[in-house]
């Protein structure tokens, strides 16, 4: 018998059915005669074949799917968004079933290749199927959800058409339709009473049950025996939820994964009752109807064989949900108590949302058998579940990955170690192992010192920012192959090598110089012993002395076991052969010990590259001790001497996944049934948070981690900047009223639209994080500020603030230098919207003008004037600006070792209650409170050059057509030390003047020949090359920040951020994946290809578009602007053509910690 079909419409997925398919069940129901087993099968569906499903990347149509698979049942799948590694538990043989069409159901083209003859049903899930993406586009939404089940259901009707088909359909519906309960007297909606939707995604709903029942209507009224027979469900679905792969934006797994990971939980309304239906009830719901309507068409067929065939058409409605009505606030408190959460809890304004929200389901019992059985509780449990073991199963799988050791050098015997090889001119730094911490070795730093030296990172005596990490010592040249030295059966020969100083750091002018030792008497062999590493210059090489001669040619070792990334150092031409052994404490002597002599072997030296001329990747570079100093070194002195950002990330996944497993233990053996709310003292202050002296867990970007936090149980989980899986097509389109079919027509091919017309059908809501964006969705108010008057005291201090000039410095107005004025700037706007009452306001700001003093004297004594003339003075309403490097710290060093270890963990007791309005974001340091602090964004000293400059978006050069791919020039001291020598390394294959093709995918034809420009602005002058660069690498300064950030940024060059360990202005609000990019410091070796490979010019337009629709958050006024004009820009509005600039932003981050409630920690 000829095989038929099923067609599944997702967005556009269809689900096809096979001859005598067998499908497996997850509950029992008794249908008539049909007995519906659980995990056993069905033999007596009738014959059906491919069955299509069309979908907007729905969680039930994945389980459709492969509940279809797993039954050996053909499916088709039409779908604008199609994720094959997401359909787990799926045999490969099975998945050989499914035929996949990426494409949109508005193409009818598409839909009429998919919808083929052995198609005999649809199940129509294609939808833009949330309230807040449909409330984003109200015409989008309408034009899929109504006129895409129009399009679908007509190319059934023309398949039918075709060979006389008897076919169904089934379309997902909701019961947004409804709106709300009408009338006191029944709880319960059935499906006839009233429909009276609230928002647009209910009203779209409601029209494509329309569509398909005027559909139904005109082919019985119209059709002939030709027309062949359709039958037709719509389900009116309430809430479904537990699937994996569900958008992590909606209710339920955002509640989860929120809750998982700690994070603030957000809440609109909290009143709203929902009837929640749990993904393997609603599939089990599906499976019923195809089995209804087959049967229906089946029954009509055995009466046709009897008298004239008559087509039949039929249109039924039903409720699907699981009469498990619950409260937002009880589903809050029931994932709190499975995850053991500490989440905190903001409360904003109800959305379009109905409050009430339960159906009766009696028809869809008596009619298809369907009673769901999983409750709320069981399905929470289910889901909670299910996330912690695909936590665990990706952590393992990363772990064996990323951490297991293997070796990707074998040694063989005789040949040169490859590792060595490419260290070739190399500019490294060089730790030796002293008491089992690493140490740097030292070139001499003054014409009184002429040899070399170890020290700690955190030396105390280090003043020179060029020094403060005293590890960037030497060169190493001319590797050489020497004879090999007897290590064991199986190890590479060693190379010969020279280590250099750094030219930066040479004196005696710019003659190199290099590590050895004076030899006393040529004819002399060296011994062990102690000894003086020496300063060589290269001209005592030629040195033709009889006294002395010195030996700067050592034998490097490596360590060839799997996974290690030590070496150590023979001095060349010794015999037996004599190691450099370090000193045994700081200012100690270096000693040579016989290799001979050693029980076993000593690897005592660790070298790291900074920059190299060979391709990389770079060896040893992932384990560089001192990136793993400033990544998890945060709270402890300890500098172990196998350290490394590699192995303390793997250590954190191991330690993460031991933390799962003990809470999928804990999960296990809780009673879901019974089993009372977890009861957690709550409090407004966030400093009483049970997280808020935990320091920031590592992020970790991937789809296969829900939450992207890696949590080991003693840290706080914070926000990333991961670019999640896209699984809302039509992203692009949201808060536009254009539809997002058909694509748009350019005037030519090779037009593209201009910048600022890219930017004209954007819209910055687009650009917010989700819960950011749900917030101001509701249109918040402002919070009401007071700023109190300056005391007397401050007042004679700024009339006597004076400049290094001399000069009577204004606090608000912008230098030439050390631009701190960002705290003036929102004290001049909020000073215009100024709550003069006090009893009226809801926070308090401190006027503090941070870097125009040398002490903390000012700010103690502002807040003592404003803590005695503040009635109801309360220290947790406060705000604060600090625009100095360390903010809150109140204090300056040159890097994030030396704050530590001022600091400590704390911050001053002044501060502590506060909300700080800080330019300094830094994970790594103690100054920064994720969970409390405000980041703002400095002040750039070339606001003068800019304005004039860009300000006008056609001023702004577009992306494609700039001709530098990544420019970055700065001071390589502090914080950034490391990252910005590596970012500005001449590396391989981007050398100047090299002469080759290098063109943005999409662009290999047309586009500018791209070129990168290091350590200078090559032919441009600074302003030039921020117009002309597609990429701004920004790495840290003295402590995690710069302003060139916001010269990038108003110049419309998209920002590179690197690594994880800093906050940029407004992060909490911001979505940075969507208008910067990221790479990872161990990435830096290959910077130039890495972004040339990953992007594309569709994304640097898509990424510099979005960048321009924020760059007004980043930019102060200048200081010629009238105060009408300054506020304007510093406040602006929700309005689309509106400037929002940096108070409007602080403002709102701030409301937002105000209506967050936090969870206080056990006693």
């Amino acid at each position: 018998m000829k095989p038929f079909s099923i067609s599944l419409s997702l967005k556009a997925v269809s689900l096809a059915l096979m001859q005598n398919i067998q499908v497996p069940y997850h509950r029992a129901y008794r249908d008539g005669s049909s007995l519906l087993v659980v995990e056993e099968t069905l033999a007596s569906f009738p014959t059906l074949s491919r069955s299509t499903r069309q979908s907007s990347y729905t969680p039930t149509g994945k389980h459709l799917i492969r509940r279809l698979l797993a039954s050996n049942t053909p499916v088709t799948v039409i779908d604008a968004i199609f994720y094959p590694d997401e359909l787990t538990k799926t045999s490969s043989e099975n998945q050989a079933l499914l035929r996949v069409h990426v494409d949109d159901i508005r193409n009818t083209t598409a839909l009429a290749s998919a919808l083929t003859a052995d198609v005999v049903g649809i199940i129509h899930l294609a939808a833009v199927s949330r309230i807040g993406w449909c409330l984003n586009n109200a015409n989008d939404c309408m034009d899929v959800n109504a006129r895409g089940t129009q399009l679908v259901f007509d190319a059934l009707t023309q398949l039918n058409t075709k060979d006389h088909g008897k076919r169904w359909f089934i379309l997902a519906s909701s019961q947004e339709i409804y709106g709300v309960s009408q009338g006191d007297k029944r709880l319960a909606l059935r499906e006839d009473d009233q429909t009276i939707p609230i928002n647009v995604y209910g009203a779209s709903k409601l029209a494509a049950e329309r569509v398909v029942e005027s559909r139904i209507s005109d082919l019985m009224n119209k059709s002939g025996p030709s027309s062949g027979s359709i039958h037709a469900i719509a389900f009116r679905l309430s809430s479904v939820y537990g699937s994996m792969h569900d958008h992590l934006e909606r209710l339920v797994p955002s509640l989860v994964t929120q809750g998982l990971s700690h994070r603030v939980i957000q809440i609109s309304g909290g009143e709203q009752e929902f009837d929640l239906l749990h993904i393997h009830d609603c599939v089990d719901a599906f499976m019923l109807a195809i089995s209804h309507l087959t049967a229906s068409l089946r029954s009509r067929s055995k009466w046709a064989a009897l008298f004239t065939y008559t087509p039949s058409f039929s249109f039924e409605v039903y409720n699907i949900s699981s009469g498990f009505s619950v409260k937002i606030s009880s589903l809050i408190d029931t994932i709190v108590n499975l995850t053991r959460s500490q989440s905190p809890i903001r409360y904003i304004a109800a959305d379009l949302y109905p409050n009430v929200n339960r159906c009766d389901t009696t028809r869809a019992r008596k009619m298809l058998g369907f009673q769901a059985h999983i409750s709320v509780r069981e399905g929470l449990w289910l889901l909670v579940r299910a996330h912690l073991q695909h936590i665990s199963l990706f952590l393992s799988r990363t772990i064996q990955e990323k951490c297991i050791s293997s070796n990707e050098y074998p040694a063989t015997t005789g040949l040169p170690d490859p590792r060595i090889l490419k260290l070739d001119k190399c500019l490294v730094h060089v730790e030796l192992n002293l008491q089992d911490e690493f140490v740097g070795l030292t070139p001499p730093d003054a014409e009184s010192e002429d040899h070399w030296s170890v020290r700690p990172l955190n030396a105390s005596n280090l003043r020179d920012p060029m020094r403060s990490i005293s590890t960037l010592v030497a060169m190493i040249s001319h590797p050489i192959l020497t004879n090999k030295v007897n290590t064991g059966d199986q190890s590479y020969a060693p190379a010969n090598v020279r280590l250099r100083g750094w030219e930066h750091e040479t004196i005696n002018g710019a003659e190199p110089f290099y590590l050895g030792i004076w030899r006393d008497n040529k004819d002399t062999p060296i011994g062990p012993g102690s000894i003086r590493l020496e300063r060589i210059f290269h001209s005592d090489l030629t040195t033709t002395s009889t006294v002395r001669r010195p030996l700067v040619d050592w034998e490097l070792h490596a360590n060839p076991h799997p996974g290690e990334t030590t070496v150590r150092l023979v001095m060349s031409g010794t015999n037996p052969p004599l190691q450099l052994m370090s000193p045994t404490s700081i200012g100690g002597n270096f000693s040579l010990s016989s290799v001979d002599d050693m029980p076993e072997k000593v690897w005592n030296v660790r070298i790291s590259p900074i920059c190299c001329p060979t391709p990389a990747p770079w060896p040893f570079v992932r384990d560089d001790p001192v990136e793993w100093s400033m990544e998890y070194q945060k709270t402890s002195s300890a500098r172990p001497f196998n350290a490394s950002p590699a192995t303390a990330f793997c250590d954190r996944l191991a330690r993460s996944q031991k933390k799962v497993q003990a809470d999928l233990v804990a999960l296990l053996s809780t009673n879901f049934q019974d089993t009372p709310p977890l009861s957690r003292k709550m409090s407004r202050l966030p400093t009483e948070w049970a997280h808020a002296n935990l320091p920031a867990c590592s992020n970790i970007c991937s789809d296969g981690h829900p939450t992207e936090c890696v949590d080991t149980g003693d840290c706080q989980c914070v926000l990333s900047s991961c670019v999640r899986r896209n699984r809302f097509p039509f992203a692009d389109h949201a808060y536009k009223n254009d539809l997002s079919y058909p694509p748009q027509p350019i005037a030519s091919q090779n037009k593209a639209l201009t910048l600022k017309e890219s930017v004209a059908r954007a819209s910055w809501m687009s650009i917010l994080r989700p819960q950011v964006a749900s917030y101001f969705s509701t249109h918040p108010r402002y919070p009401r500020v007071h700023v109190p008057s300056l005391s007397p005291l401050d007042v004679y201090r700024l009339a006597n603030l004076k400049g290094s000039d001399g000069k009577i410095l204004e606090p608000d107005k912008l230098l030439k230098e050390h631009c701190f004025s960002a705290d003036a700037q929102m004290e001049k706007g909020l000073m215009r919207m100024e709550t003069t009452s006090t009893n009226a306001s809801e926070m308090v700001f401190v006027r503090h003008y941070q870097g125009r003093s040398l002490t903390n004297e000012p700010l103690e004594d502002t807040y003592e004037w404003v803590r005695w003339s503040v009635e109801g003075f309360d220290e947790s309403k406060v705000i604060i600006p600090f625009t100095q490097d360390w903010g809150q710290c109140l204090t300056f060093e040159w890097n994030v070792w030396r704050i530590r270890g001022k600091i400590g963990n704390t911050v001053h007791p002044l501060v502590r209650s506060t909300t700080a309005w800080s330019v300094m974001g830094d994970l790594n340091s103690p100054c920064y409170r994720p969970h409390q602090d405000v980041v703002i964004p400095p002040r750039t000293c070339y606001s003068i050059e800019l304005f004039p400059l860009f300000s006008s978006l056609s001023s702004v050069k577009p992306a494609r057509e700039r001709h530098v791919l990544a420019t970055f020039k700065g001071s390589p001291w502090g914080t950034g030390l490391l990252h910005r020598h590596r970012v500005t390394c001449s590396r391989a294959g981007w050398h100047l003047g090299e002469k080759r093709t290098r063109r943005l995918r999409g662009l290999e034809d047309r586009g500018p020949n791209l070129t990168a420009i290091w350590s200078s602005t090559g032919d441009y002058d600074y302003m030039g090359i921020l117009n002309n660069t597609i990429f701004c690498p920004q790495p840290a300064g003295i402590a995690g920040w710069s302003p060139r950030l916001i010269d990038s940024i108003f110049a419309g060059c998209i920002p590179v951020l690197i690594g994880h360990s800093t906050h940029p202005p407004f992060f909490d609000l911001l979505d940075w994946s969507k208008f910067s990019v990221r790479v990872e410091p161990s990435e830096l070796s290959q910077l130039e290809d890495l972004l040339l490979s990953r992007y594309s010019v569709d994304d640097v337009e898509r990424l510099q578009t979005n960048l321009m629709l924020v760059r007004d958050a980043f930019v102060y006024p200048l200081d010629d602007m009238t105060d009408e004009a300054a506020q304007d820009m510093l406040l602006g509005n929700q309005d689309d053509d509106a400037r929002r600039g940096p108070l409007f932003w602080a403002l709102h981050s701030t409301r937002m910690r105000m209506l967050t409630m936090w969870p206080v920690a056990d006693s």
